[in-house]
């Protein structure tokens, strides 16, 4: 697609409107309509947090102030990069036949992979507020800047990531 193309307003709005009704198909796939989604899509990083817990504090006895915490937040960011990693490679399998039967910039299927993934991060960001009050960590304003610009740091890095990999195999 030429720089021409990608400014057509009509080619953009095009675009995005297929990347939100693929994500929404995603989000919609994943969660369908009740709260075991949301609960399930959490789980995996609170019952590694317990092990790591258990381990580290229990067994080993490391003392590190809000360990549990600081656990938390590590694996949310984690599952978010691991989910995307390991879908990634997946995205252009599980869509072959759009592939065949549309005509559209192939790099839409990894943003619409990202944008999933990033929404399942984004909702585990109550989850991190509650053990904060738990804590009794203070929010500072640094906070509010941080988290829009470490989400969107990496999410242009995972996206780049997705590029990259697609990239090449498009050229093997």
């Amino acid at each position: 697609m030429s720089v021409g193309q990608l400014l057509n307003n009509n080619s953009l709005k095009h675009s995005y409107e297929l990347v939100m009704i693929l994500a929404e198909k995603e989000i919609k796939t994943r969660y369908k309509k009740n709260i075991f989604g949301y609960l399930w899509s959490i789980s995996n990083p609170l019952a590694y947090t317990l092990i790591f817990y258990f381990a580290f504090e229990v067994v080993l006895k490391i003392s590190e102030p809000n360990y549990t915490l600081f656990l938390i937040t590590g694996l949310f960011i984690w599952q978010w990069i691991s989910n995307y990693l390991g879908g990634s490679t997946l995205t252009f399998i599980q869509n072959t036949q759009l592939i065949k039967k549309a005509s559209f910039p192939r790099y839409l299927i990894p943003l619409t992979t990202c944008l999933q993934d990033a929404f399942h991060f984004l909702v585990s960001i109550p989850i991190l507020i509650v053990f904060m009050f738990l804590y009794k960590v203070d929010f500072h304003p640094e906070i509010f800047l941080a988290i829009p610009l470490n989400f969107f740091v990496t999410f242009i890095f995972l996206f780049g990531l997705a590029d990259i990999s697609f990239s090449h195999c498009a050229l093997s």
